[in-house]
């Protein structure tokens, strides 16, 4: 078995990124020296996690510090499980409120 080295913490790496004994960075589980192999170089590779991880302690900080503010609401189309799942991750939940708009001219991403 590899033996595998943490990078630390940083501004630039995401959490849980490390670098294997052959030298490759491993980002979001994703070995990026096969990653450029694929897909070329330059490229830009996300670790959707710790995007959302850090998005959610963004707004709950935001929420926190502004006067007036008690929570944060957002608004999920119904069929659209995979955000539904990522706001529960982020410790939030459902409510009994229900939504309801009068557009006054049709949205232009109709």
């Amino acid at each position: 078995m590899l033996a595998t080295h943490h990078v630390e913490t940083s501004p630039v790496f995401p959490a849980g990124s490390r670098v294997k004994d052959a030298g490759h960075l491993e980002v979001g589980g994703c070995d990026v020296v096969e990653l450029a192999a694929e897909f070329g170089t330059p490229a830009y590779i996300y670790a959707t996690d710790e995007i959302r991880s850090r998005a959610g302690e963004f707004l709950r900080a935001l929420a926190e510090r502004t006067p007036g503010v008690c929570g944060l609401r957002l608004y999920v189309e119904r069929e659209n499980a995979a955000a539904q799942a990522t706001y529960r991750a982020l410790g939030m939940q459902e409510t009994h409120y229900q939504l309801f708009e009068q557009l006054t001219r049709p949205a232009p991403w109709v």
